[in-house]
This record gives structure tokens, sequence and C-alpha cells, in this order.
């Protein structure tokens, strides 16, 4: 169990972050205390007096760099117990046939993006049929890498002649985890012949935990070595860390850092119009954190050709020694240190939007998208769904960064919601490369059901 956790962890800082993924499940309105988390000014039942989103959570993996041969994502915890066997001499190529692991090739842009996010309780209430209030809870995980140079791609590096100096672009990869609690408000306004809502979120941000590297190089800087080592010269690497109670054997969180952010949010739906629809258009998570507390971020220049073997950082105990191991390597008389110990770390949002065209009172076509500020993957989803009061189900498609097709599905049974952008992630595919999931679990009450809890509360009669 200790070895999935770490090999998790692995995966986070290694792949990583920032902006919401977007779910399906943002699209129902039956669902107002998570759906006010991303689109604060959602239109709801008129006669839903509250919610209360219990618990839920969401994940999501994606990459176009890498991928699993003849795999679903029920055979993971197999091929990690497979190369926790393995022996440690054994080649990296021979792992990777083990596990099926292949390559990407001739993309223009490769991107990797991680995200997991666990809702906590969340309360939403309508005073009115002006007002909404709300009060949420959640912990995220996101990590990100944007624009991965095809230089360092495993088949175009390891194809590389020895001794011969490349170029390869800047590149940076980071991961944050948070916890957020926030306030929500929401106000109608009726017009002649439109219905607006304009709505709010104020979320303070907890920092955890947060790991970021950035590197700019110049011309024909890297010389690949025959001792699966790497040259580089004429540079500059910036990294960022926080460094808890850990090491390879026992890791503690704690709040490392403080910030806050808001979400904007407008809808619009007609009034008088013989085609029912409403358009919702959300800014998201624009904010910062300020790590302050057990935090080192590092900026170096250098010159002179450094040496980097992967064998000078296999001993390390912990984030700070690797650090002082990785600044001991690159710096040197013509080198330019810059240590501190406080960081600003934006919580890089998203434009988020959602239209729907109401076929008639059960039916409706539902559209979503989301335009992430970060370097999380952009998605847009389109589908028929067809919804009750207590169920819902929402066939759609997902195009995920522009460049991926996926079958996707949300299920809304009573109080209980799941679904993924992805169902063939779940059954053997050729090439498995992104994946995610997602469950809620919420209750809710209408007008009418609070009056006639009120009536049978108050006004019982007995006869004779």
């Amino acid at each position: 169990m200790r070895r999935i956790a770490l090999w998790v962890i692995g995966v986070w800082i290694l792949q990583p972050v920032e902006a919401q993924v977007l779910t399906s499940a943002m699209a129902d309105d039956q669902l107002p205390a998570y759906r006010m988390q991303h689109f604060p000014a959602s239109f709801h039942p008129e006669k839903m007096k509250s919610d209360f989103l219990l618990t839920g959570g969401s994940a999501s993996v994606y990459t176009n760099m890498f991928y699993l041969k003849n795999s679903s994502i029920l055979d993971l915890k197999q091929k990690v117990e497979l190369l926790s066997t393995m022996q440690e001499d054994e080649t990296s190529v021979s792992k990777m046939d083990a596990i099926g692991l292949g390559f990407h090739t001739g993309r223009s842009r490769y991107q990797t993006a991680v995200q997991a996010t666990f809702y906590g309780p969340a309360f939403w209430h309508r005073i009115n049929h002006v007002w909404t209030v709300g009060l949420y809870s959640r912990l995220s995980v996101l990590g990100s890498a944007a624009d991965t140079p095809d230089e360092i791609n495993y088949p175009v590096y390891d194809a590389k002649p020895s001794n011969q100096a490349f170029q390869i672009r800047s590149f940076s990869i980071s991961a944050l985890s948070m916890a957020s609690l926030g306030v929500h408000v929401c106000r109608n306004i009726f017009l002649r012949d439109w219905e607006l809502n304009v709505g709010m979120n104020l979320q303070w941000n907890l920092g955890l935990d947060m790991l970021g590297m950035k590197m700019n190089q110049g011309i024909n800087a890297w010389t690949k070595l025959q001792n699966t080592g790497v040259s580089i010269s004429n540079a500059s690497v910036q990294w960022q860390y926080t460094y808890p109670n850990e090491n390879r054997n026992k890791y503690a969180s704690q709040i490392n850092g403080h910030g806050a952010s808001v979400d904007f949010g407008i809808a619009l739906r007609p009034k008088r119009s013989s085609l029912k629809w409403e358009a919702i258009l959300s800014l998201n998570q624009i904010g910062f954190i300020e790590f302050n507390k057990s935090t080192e971020i590092h900026d170096i220049q250098f010159n002179k050709a450094v040496e980097l073997n992967s064998s000078d950082f296999s001993s390390f105990t912990n984030l700070q020694s690797y650090s002082a191991n990785l600044e001991a390597k690159l710096a040197g008389s013509d080198s330019k240190s810059n240590p501190s110990d406080k960081v600003m770390v934006p919580t890089k949002g998203s434009i988020s939007g959602s239209f729907l065209i109401h076929m008639d009172s059960h039916l409706q076509f539902q559209s979503l998208f989301s335009l992430p500020f970060s370097n999380a993957d952009p998605r847009l989803m389109m589908g028929i769904q067809y919804a009750f009061r207590y169920w819902k189900v929402f066939p759609y498609a997902a195009l995920t960064n522009w460049q991926t097709y996926s079958p996707g599905l949300a299920i809304r049974a009573g109080y209980l919601t799941l679904g993924s952008n992805n169902l063939s992630e779940f059954f053997n595919s050729a090439t498995l490369d992104h994946a995610d999931f997602y469950l809620l679990i919420s209750y809710n009450w209408t007008e009418r059901l609070t009056k006639k809890i009120r009536k049978q509360r108050y006004d019982k009669c007995y006869s004779f």
C-alpha cells in the first residue's frame, strides 16, 4: 500500500497543474451545492429550497506524450505491483516493455495534466426569488507539464548521438495541493424580456504543498553523454518547493501558505421566447497563495558545462537534500544563486461556459467548455440529456486539448451522481492515455416538501 501511495505522489510531482477539470456533473441544475462552485450564476429549479452536498470526488489524468498499450484503468494496480517486484538493476527498456509503456511521436505540443479533488460538505440555500447563498469546502491536488520539448521525449532523445550538442526550448513543470473554504452569493435580476443571474464566490485558500521547476537555456546547451547522463551549459534554472515532514517512508502534510481567490459568473435566459435556452459564463479561481512556511525557492544562472546523472540523485532522503545536491552540482564561480523562503503562487483559473436548449420539459441539449489560463487541458463537451427530478442520463462526446475525442456518460440516480469523460478507459484500450471519474452524494429538498412537513408538524387535526 505504501508503494502505491508513493507512486501516486510521484506521478503528481512529475506530471504536474492549476485550474479545474470540467466534468459534466457541473451541468446538472439539480446539484446547486456542487454547481455553484464552478458556475456561481447558475439557474436552478424555482421550487428547490436547499441543497446539501455530503461528499464527492473527481480524478483526472491526461497526456499526449505516452500511453499504456492494450490496457484499461482496472489494470493499473497490477502494473504498479509488477514494477515493484522488478529488480533495480533491470534496464528502463525492460521495465517499459513489462508494463506496455509506449510513446506518442510527431506531436507539435506535448502536455500532461493531473487533478484529484475531494469535495467536502457544501450547502446551498434559496433565500427568496432574488437571492441565493452557499458555503463549500474542497481539497485539490493539481499538476501539469505543458509544451514539453520533443527533444526530451524518450524515443527522440534515445535516438540522438552521444557527445553532440542540441537545442531544447524552455519548459516547466509544477504541482500544487490546496484546501479551499468558500462563500457563494447570487442575485437574480428580472428584466422585461430577460432573466439575468449574477453570482460570485469568495474563497480562502490554504496552501499545503507546492513544487515547481522552470528551465531556460541557450543555443546548443544540451549534450547527451554515453553514461546515461547529460551535459548542460549556458542556462538558468529556477525551482521552488515546500518541505513538510516527509521522507521516503513517512509523509505528513501541513499548511504552508494562505491566500484568496474569486469566481465571477453571469447567466442569461429569455422570458418570452418559443425556444427555451440559457447561457452561463464564469471566470474561475482568480487569486493567489503565498507560501511563507517551510518554503524554498532557488534561481541559478550558470555558463559552465554541468554534468548530471541519475545516479547522483538516487540516495536522497527528502526534497531538501535533493535540492542541496542539485544546487551543489550547478553552483560555481560563474554561477549566480538567489535563494528565498517566500513565494507567491497564482491560482491560475479558467473561463468556463455552458449552453442549454430545452427541447421539452425533460429533454435538453447541453454543451460545456473550459479554457484554462494555466497548463491544464482545455475541454469541450456536447450531448443530449434526459432528466427528471430524481434521475438523469447524459451521454455526451468530450474533446480534450483539441486533440482527443472520447465518449462520456453521466448518471444521476436519487442522490448519487457518477460519470466519466472517457468510458473507453474501463475497457481494453489500444492506447490508454487519459482517464477520469467523478462521484457525488447530495440531498436537496423543494419548497413543496418544506410546506408539507410544516403542515404535518403544526396543522395536524384529529377526529373522533
